[in-house]
C-alpha cells in the first residue's frame, strides 16, 4: 500500500510539473480587434485578427515566446508566434500576433477557441477566450478559373467557377472578364446564388458560368495577365481576381537596330562591377529601346532610353552569390527583340584581406625572432 500511494504522489507531482504555470511572467490582458478577450468576441471570416497580449514580467527568465492559435481548422494550422525574448523582473511586455482566419472555416458551430500562450522550455502560461465566427453579410469569391485554347488568332475559352461565401443570396451578378495588357474583354450574368451552404432545389452557392471568349491577336506571345472582376450586391460589392495565362505564339524581333555588349570578367560577391552597351539606331526618326537585365544580381541602369542614332550606356552589377551565375540582358523596342543574350560567369568570393594581412605579419614576427636568436647566437 505505501509503494503505491508514494507512486501516486510520483505521478502527480511529475503531472504538476508538466502542466505547472510559470512563477516569471503572466498575461495581464488580451485584446482581439482592440476589444478586451475576456468576453465573447465577433469575427467575419476572411479578416485578419489581431490580438496584443500584455505581459508582465514576475522573474527573470530567457529564451521565451508567446503564441495564438486556433484548432479546428481541416486544412492548414491557424498560428502565430512572436520571435523569442527575455523576460526582467518588473517590467511589461505587450506583443502582438497576426492570424488569418480563412474564408472556408467550418461554421456548424461559430463558436471557436482562442489561445494564448506565453512559454520557455520549461514552464508556460496559457490563456484562452472564445471567439465568435461569422459569414460576411456579401461575399462572392473566384474559386477558379480555367483556360482552354491559348494560341494567337484564336479564342480563348475561360471557365470561371464562382462561390457565394456571404450569409445573403444574391442575384444579378455581373461577372467581367478582360486581358488589360491586349485592351480585350467581355461580360456575362449569373441570375442568382445562394447563401452559403444554404443550398435549395433551384439554387446552389456554387455556380461555373458559360465559358467566355476572348479573340487573341495573332502577334500575341508571352505571358498576359488574365481578369475576373465580379459586381454584385447592387454595384455596391466587387471580387477581383487574376491569373496569367502563357500564350505560345512567336515573339517578334526589330532589325532596325544594332546593340553591342562589352564582356565582363573577375566577377566577385558583394563587388560592383560595369558593363557598356551600346545601341545604334538604323531608323531615321528616334526609337525608343527597353532594356532588361536578370539573374542573381543588383542591377542598377537605365531601363527606357530615345535616341536617334548611336549612344553607349553603362550597366552596374553587384553579384549576390558565388559560383556559376547567369545573367540575361534583353533591349527591345515596341517592334520587337533588337537582342536577347544570356552570359554565364563564375563568381568569386571576394579575397580576404584579413587572413593575408595577418600571415604577413606573422611571418615579419618569425623573420624577426630568428634572426635575433641567430645574432645572440654569434655573440
Amino acid at each position: 500500500m505505501k509503494k503505491l500511494t508514494l507512486a501516486l504522489v510520483i505521478f502527480l507531482v511529475a503531472f504538476t510539473a508538466f502542466v505547472s504555470a510559470s512563477d516569471n511572467y503572466e498575461i495581464e490582458e488580451v485584446y482581439v480587434n482592440d476589444i478586451l478577450a475576456t468576453n465573447t468576441v465577433q469575427v467575419e471570416l476572411d479578416t485578419e485578427l489581431t490580438i496584443d497580449v500584455y505581459l508582465e514580467g514576475t522573474g527573470l527568465t530567457k529564451d521565451v515566446k508567446v503564441k495564438a492559435w486556433f484548432g479546428g481548422y481541416e486544412y492548414d494550422l491557424i498560428e502565430d508566434y512572436t520571435d523569442m525574448f527575455d523576460i526582467e523582473q518588473g517590467v511589461s511586455y505587450k506583443k502582438t500576433l497576426t492570424l488569418e482566419i480563412p474564408e472556408d472555416l467550418n461554421l456548424d458551430d461559430n463558436y471557436y477557441t482562442l489561445y494564448v500562450q506565453i512559454y520557455d522550455s520549461q514552464e508556460y502560461e496559457q490563456f484562452s477566450s472564445t471567439i465568435y465566427f461569422e459569414e460576411p453579410r456579401h461575399k462572392v469569391a473566384v474559386k477558379d478559373i480555367i483556360f482552354s485554347n491559348t494560341a494567337p488568332d484564336e479564342y480563348l475559352g475561360v471557365k470561371v467557377r464562382l462561390t457565394n461565401l456571404g450569409e445573403n443570396k444574391e442575384e444579378d451578378i455581373r461577372v467581367t472578364l478582360s486581358i488589360p495588357d491586349l485592351g480585350l474583354s467581355t461580360r456575362t450574368y449569373v441570375d442568382e446564388l445562394a447563401a452559403r451552404n444554404q443550398d435549395t432545389e433551384n439554387t446552389n452557392d456554387e455556380v461555373t458560368i458559360e465559358t467566355l471568349y476572348l479573340k487573341l491577336p495573332s502577334n500575341a506571345y508571352g505571358d498576359y495577365e488574365v481578369q475576373v472582376q465580379v459586381d454584385y450586391n447592387n454595384d455596391y460589392s466587387t471580387t477581383i481576381k487574376s491569373e496569367y495565362v502563357r500564350v505560345a505564339g512567336y515573339e517578334s524581333y526589330d532589325d532596325s537596330a544594332i546593340v553591342s555588349i562589352s564582356p565582363l570578367s573577375d566577377l566577385k560577391v558583394g563587388k560592383e562591377t560595369q558593363f557598356k552597351v551600346q545601341i545604334t539606331n538604323l531608323e531615321e526618326n528616334p526609337q525608343t529601346f527597353y532594356i532588361e537585365v536578370d539573374g542573381n544580381f543588383e542591377a542598377n541602369f537605365t531601363e527606357e532610353i530615345t535616341l536617334s542614332q548611336t549612344q553607349e550606356m553603362f550597366i552596374s552589377i553587384t553579384p549576390l552569390e558565388s559560383g556559376v551565375q547567369s545573367l540575361d540582358v534583353k533591349v527591345s523596342t515596341d517592334k520587337g527583340i533588337v537582342t536577347q543574350n544570356t552570359y554565364s560567369h563564375n563568381v568569386k568570393e571576394q579575397t580576404k584581406l584579413f587572413p593575408i594581412l595577418f600571415g604577413v605579419v606573422l611571418a615579419v614576427i618569425v623573420i624577426i625572432v630568428v634572426l635575433f636568436i641567430l645574432s645572440r647566437l654569434r655573440e
